[in-house]
């Protein structure tokens, strides 16, 4: 059995596809497998399904216009693969990423902690400077990138742990994934930074690793489809909680964009796409249900009595159980 499937999913740009495949292939690290994720639309002219395993995904149900060229819907097709993956570790790294050698050293290591649910490499541009080294959630549940443009070269070792990795290239528990029912439905933009909120919920943390080193290109903003993602993580997070807190926020989300959006044009964009997801109690409900129906991390914690309590995932209404609060205690100590 593979330590780690590398999964790289294949949009509409040959050109990106192939050369991260070459970068990884170069670096192949011992005890893997890489699996590309398509729509059928590529035709392997290398013949390369001795070294990869091209997995067509099902297209998902969603207009053209959203669409567009990019026929994948990756957080559905990515839900759909897992239950074919053995090993213990996911790396999903989206075309145009370039690896450098022994970019998975130490990343096993780094999951021997049950805890652990996701580790978040260190992108460089390609100028040196950082892209991130990890993701936090900003005001309105957009993506906030960890020391974007700071020097490559001056690693701060006392840098925060993020609360999960970028989109681009992450590391995750198999088994922590396989417990996200909700995994199908969350946002082309923003599944990222869902996948994080949702493993912390259910009891997860997130490393970094700063000598796992991957080189990408500059990415193109979606603004609209970003603000149409996040307005329906809102549902799912805030309005999980209580329909009229969700509300609220949703509400608040419209009015900050407006006010923005006199100033900054992308934000007539995000605008119009949180407008088109105003409405969305029920993903709100159906993530409930399914966060609800995770496991969390499967160890026992030793409480100061010495009684073994077991990690059950999230009990409580604010998605923080006593569990959860006993492993933050944990990782304080």
């Amino acid at each position: 059995m593979p330590r780690i499937s590398i999964i790289i999913p294949h949009f509409e740009n040959v050109d990106l596809l192939e050369s991260t495949l070459i970068s990884v292939l170069e670096n192949r690290p011992n005890g893997c497998e890489i699996i590309v994720l398509q729509s059928g639309n590529y035709s392997d002219p290398y013949q390369l399904e001795d070294e990869v395993q091209f997995v067509t995904a099902a297209e998902p149900d969603v207009q053209p216009a959203a669409q567009g060229l990019n026929r994948l819907h990756l957080p559905s097709s990515l839900s759909e693969v897992l239950a074919n993956i053995h090993s213990p570790i996911i790396h999903l790294l989206q075309p145009g990423c370039i690896v450098e050698p022994g970019w998975t050293d130490g990343i096993t290591d780094q999951f021997e902690d049950p805890f652990v649910g996701s580790v978040a490499p260190m992108l460089l541009k390609q100028d040196g400077r950082v892209y991130c080294n990890g993701i936090e959630n900003s005001a309105f549940y957009k993506t906030r990138l960890l020391r974007n443009g700071k020097p490559g070269d001056q690693w701060n070792a006392a840098i925060p742990d993020p609360l999960g990795p970028s989109q681009l290239a992450a590391f995750y528990r198999t088994d922590a994934l396989k417990q996200l029912g909700c995994l199908a439905k969350l946002g082309r933009t923003s599944f990222a930074l869902e996948i994080a909120l949702a493993l912390e919920a259910i009891g997860f943390e997130s490393n970094h690793a700063e000598d796992s080193i991957i080189r990408i290109d500059e990415q193109k903003d979606d603004f609209k489809n970003q603000g149409s993602d996040a307005q329906a993580a809102i549902w799912r997070f805030v309005g999980s909680i209580s329909f009229w807190q969700g509300l609220c926020w949703a509400s608040a989300a419209l009015v900050s964009d407006l006010i923005s959006s006199t100033v900054f044009p992308k934000s007539r964009s995000s605008f119009f796409g949180r407008l088109s997801r105003f409405w969305n109690w029920d993903a709100a409900k159906s993530f409930r249900d399914d966060i609800q129906q995770a496991d969390g991390p499967k160890p026992l914690c030793i409480a100061a009595s010495g009684d073994a309590i077991p990690l059950s995932g999230i009990e409580s209404d604010d998605f923080q159980s006593d569990d959860h609060r006993l492993h933050r205690a944990r990782r304080a100590a």
